[in-house]
């Protein structure tokens, strides 16, 4: 049998100590490579396919808007008076092929436990294409006003609108429209005439319009409507509507307006202006 000297003995004794070593280190670095990376696929979700994000239904679009307005005002000392007016506005908001806006208004006041002033106003207006420079239209409106002797005026017509400056952001409008419309009034009777007949009249309808937002947040709006008597311009209907609104929050905002109306030729005993000034709130549904 061969013997192996010392020496050699010793440098194959150092390599299988190196060996075993490395093999060690090995298995030992695959044996916690191996569980993080089945934990790491434990872990990680799966992406969501196409077909599952297509299924996601979306939330239908607003396709109207309500606003609700509401003032108070109570006087008490010297003089007692207590007057309110509200409002309720819809809107329909796709208005890429028609637009559709209606209102009604009523202001009830007592002072001295006598009742001062009672006015009710409704309006609904159909407009057509409203994002073209021309637009027809459709309107109808109604008033009812005691001390004006006024028991009920009801009018309707149809015309075009003009629409000078539209930038197509926010609430900013500029237009201009003219209208034949007709309507029936029917007057209360008094000591000289205590049974009036109605009267019908065919007249024309003048409307400036303009709305600018001021500021994000603050808006101002103006309309002016000048309806005359067909064949006789002296015999007119005037109302001027001046205002602004301020967002206090997302739905609720602080209004401020200022209204003058005039009837040309009011009957007998009837002023023939009328001066509006109201703050209130509105409230968007």
């Amino acid at each position: 049998m061969k013997t192996v000297p010392p020496e050699e003995e010793s440098i194959i004794y150092v390599l299988r100590r190196s060996v075993c070593l490395q093999l060690a280190i090995s298995a030992l670095i695959l044996g916690i490579a191996r569980p993080s990376n089945l934990h790491a696929q434990e872990v990680e979700e799966p992406e969501p396919s196409p077909v599952q994000e297509a299924e996601t239904p979306e939330p239908p679009p607003d396709r109207w808007k309500i606003s609700a307005e509401l003032s108070v005002t109570d006087q008490t000392g010297n003089r007692t008076l207590r007057l309110l007016t509200g409002g309720l506005k819809f809107s329909h908001l796709e208005q890429s092929e028609f637009k559709l806006d209606g209102s009604f208004q009523s202001r009830y006041g007592k002072s001295e436990d006598e009742v001062v002033t009672k006015n009710h106003r409704a309006s609904l207006a159909f407009d057509f294409r409203p994002e073209s420079t021309w637009s027809p239209f459709l309107f109808t409106e109604a008033e009812r006003d005691e001390f004006k002797q006024l028991e009920l005026r009801l009018s309707g017509g149809a015309g075009a609108k003009y629409t000078f400056y539209d930038p197509g952001a926010g609430s900013n409008e500029g237009s201009i429209s003219m209208a034949l419309l007709f309507s029936r009034e029917d007057l209360a009777g008094n000591e000289t005439t205590p049974d009036p007949p109605s009267r019908n009249r065919a007249r024309f309808s003048f409307r400036l319009l303009g709305s600018r937002e001021l500021r994000p947040g603050i808006s101002a709006h103006h309309l002016t409507s000048f309806q005359p008597i067909w064949h006789r311009m002296a015999d007119y209907l005037l109302r001027s509507e001046t205002g602004a609104k301020i967002l206090l929050t997302e739905r609720l905002a602080l209004s401020v307006e200022y209204e003058v109306s005039r009837t040309a030729l009011p009957p007998e005993g009837v002023e023939p202006n009328d001066r509006l000034f109201k703050t209130g709130f509105i409230i968007d549904f």
